[in-house]
């Protein structure tokens, strides 16, 4: 995410419609800015601000309209927008590298070690342990079944991650719209609703959402600097919550691959000892 663009998008496009500019060569100028490279990457086409922007150059704005907007979007404080949660991130890392371990060391054990220790029971003549030729008849379903957990815990994670990048979309994904508690997904829809806001203020109209809101900054005649900080207020407190449902979430999502794969390394490591000791016995 790069509002530090977006910010300098809106300053310098404000400069140039008060100078008499149109709208859409004003925003041309500002993205071929000499400055504008100062401000770091372009903004992704999927996220948010370059939704913003877009929507103020196609969507039939007056000059007035666009510079209240951009006014309001140039007051409000970024700072826990460009937030990423460090533990979620972790989360995900230790979930994609819980998956690639578990699957080389299962791997490895069922296409090198199963083989050779049921030829070394044929070969003795020896009948197997119950446990080890439960194992053996049912290690391809315990291993897709911890690797479908694991995979999809990964998957989560990712869209969890996308969350707070803001992405057009993400919210059309299966995991968000079937696997996402609620909670998330309410003050995630609160977020953008909100970071949309200046859209429907600058054109005084409802967005069918905060028209509440809306009302009362009419009613009560906000300048635009009143609403930008009202509305940072706003969107740094729900996504404080965010961040707090999020992590909470994730966690448990740890905790429960944690005891699967603890589980099946239990039987991996049981069924891979029995015969030893059933060996032991007979020599």
């Amino acid at each position: 995410m790069n509002w530090s663009r977006f910010k300098f998008y809106c300053n310098e496009v404000r400069r140039l419609l008060a100078r008499g500019e149109d709208v859409i060569p004003a925003f041309e100028s500002a993205k071929s800015s000499v400055l504008s490279k100062e401000f770091g990457p372009e903004i992704n086409p999927q996220e948010i601000q370059a939704s913003i922007l877009t929507d103020l150059k196609n969507e039939n704005y007056t000059n007035e309209e666009v510079k209240k907007a951009l006014e309001i979007y140039d007051g409000i404080d970024v700072s826990e927008l460009v937030h990423k949660p460090a533990r979620i991130r972790r989360v995900g890392i230790y979930i994609g590298y819980l998956t690639f371990m578990y699957f080389v060391l299962s791997s490895i054990y069922f296409v090198y070690v199963i083989p050779q220790t049921v030829s070394m029971f044929e070969t003795m003549k020896i009948t197997a342990p119950e446990s080890f030729i439960w194992f053996v008849n049912n290690w391809a379903t315990i291993l897709v079944i911890v690797m479908a957990f694991l995979v999809g815990a990964f998957l989560v994670s990712r869209v969890v991650k996308e969350i707070f990048e803001y992405k057009k979309g993400v919210e059309k994904s299966i995991i968000y719209r079937f696997i996402l508690p609620k909670r998330i997904k309410s003050r995630f829809e609160r977020i953008v609703s909100l970071i949309q806001l200046p859209l429907h203020i600058a054109k005084n109209k409802n967005d069918g959402i905060n028209d509440h809101i809306i009302e009362y900054y009419q009613a009560e005649k906000y300048s635009s600097k009143e609403i930008s900080d009202s509305l940072s207020i706003l969107i740094n407190e729900n996504i404080s919550h965010l961040i707090l449902h999020s992590e909470a979430y994730m966690r448990r999502i740890y905790v429960v691959i944690s005891i699967l794969v603890i589980l099946s390394i239990y039987e991996f490591v049981s069924s891979a000892y029995a015969p030893l000791f059933v060996m032991g016995g007979v020599l």
